[in-house]
């Protein structure tokens, strides 16, 4: 079978439909030109057309020449769309996985363009199947020691005393039949399925489990930060969850950091207040993570307990461009260290890049100019052991 998707966005939704013309265009096409063809109203927002090849031994000048009037006869509607072409593989034997094909697809493709499914987008969709069963998974099992998600850390430099006594943990999963999947590529399937604290969970506990150990070998541990989306914080057992990884590990609060990245959505912004404040008291540090990469609301990131913003590496390439970006950029930074923030540039692979951001009021450094991220268990050659 041949399948044809129409995916307009904005009728998405409950209470919406296709308007009336919509409608009748697309049934119109698709009497004129296939025969015997199924049209499927998926969703308020999208239809899917099945056509019989072999009722239809012509149906690739069927769909260009749908496509052709499609094109002449949308742009009086006004409406954004995506079109998906595909057939049916013999791999994917389950109705409901062409729709959920068809919704990846969609997901990576920019506005009123059309997408004609090959065997690399099949492959990517069965990595993308492969990889939520292993999440879906790992989330079932809840073993906070799960080997298929992996801490990788990067060091940040402290400026003050020249030494690396900090460091980011990254996310990475290890699975049985791809090796080695990067954030890119699980973290979107992990947050789309309600996952993504699942994984956050073993980050935490395996680097609270690192920290007692590098503590125990007599190294310096200032702190190691760690990443949740604003969607965890959210959550009303967020900080028992938290605290009670901790307390279990047994290490002081304070060498746990959480970064996260500011949010527009006045729901979560409050949310976010009160857990920070609640988690602060305990002794726990936050990081603003990625400021600089769209729209910040100054009022807002003042109302919030930070103790670092990380001014993200567009700022830093920003400033090699012209005088006035650095002179903006080390204003905010000065800002910032005056109300007792410390700045963290992010994105550091350069001499040239390392001393602007000393110049811009840097407390720490991080970058691939002093380490790409690394196994966890390689901390001990970055840190220092605390003097005897």
């Amino acid at each position: 079978m041949i399948l044809m998707s129409l995916y307009m966005p904005e009728f998405e939704g409950t209470g919406k439909h296709y308007p009336k013309e919509v409608q009748e265009l697309i049934r119109g096409f698709t009497h004129r030109f296939f025969k015997n063809a199924v049209l499927f109203q998926i969703s308020s927002g999208r239809m899917i057309l099945s056509v019989d090849p072999k009722k239809n031994p012509d149906y690739k000048l069927g769909a260009d020449e749908m496509l052709e009037h499609f094109y002449a006869e949308y742009p009086r509607f006004h409406l954004d769309y995506k079109i998906v072409f595909m057939k049916t593989y013999d791999e994917i034997s389950e109705k409901h996985d062409y729709i959920k094909m068809i919704m990846f697809l969609e997901r990576k493709m920019d506005l009123n363009t059309v997408c004609i499914v090959g065997e690399k987008e099949v492959a990517d969709f069965n990595k993308m199947n492969y990889v939520l069963s292993q999440i879906e998974d790992i989330k079932k099992q809840g073993n906070l020691n799960d080997p298929r998600v992996e801490v990788y850390c990067q060091p940040v430099l402290n400026i003050a005393t020249g030494k690396y006594d900090t460091a980011e943990a990254l996310m990475r999963m290890r699975l049985p039949d791809t090796g080695m999947v990067f954030p890119d590529v699980f973290i979107p399937i992990a947050e789309e399925h309600g996952c993504i604290h699942a994984l956050s969970r073993i980050i935490l506990f395996k680097t609270c489990i690192r920290i007692k150990k590098l503590m125990g070998q007599g190294y310096n541990v200032q702190r190691i930060s760690v990443n949740f989306s604003v969607g965890e914080l959210k959550d009303p057992g967020f900080c028992d969850d938290i605290n009670g990884i901790i307390n279990d590990v047994g290490i002081p609060h304070d060498k746990i950091a959480i970064e996260i990245t500011e949010s527009q959505n006045e729901s979560e912004f409050m949310a976010v207040k009160n857990r920070i404040e609640e988690l602060k008291g305990d002794g726990i540090k936050f990081y603003l993570d990625d400021f600089g990469t769209g729209y910040s609301n100054f009022e807002r990131i003042m109302e919030l307990p930070f103790d670092i913003i990380k001014f993200d590496r567009s700022l830093v390439i920003a400033c090699g461009s012209d005088e006035k970006s650095e002179k903006m950029v080390t204003h905010l930074a000065r800002m910032f260290s005056a109300m007792d923030y410390s700045v963290l540039y992010e994105g550091v692979e350069t001499e040239q890049d390392e001393q602007k951001c000393i110049r811009m009021s840097a407390r720490y450094l991080q970058g691939y100019k002093y380490s790409k991220p690394i196994p966890m268990e390689e901390l001990s050659n970055w840190f220092e052991k605390s003097a005897s």
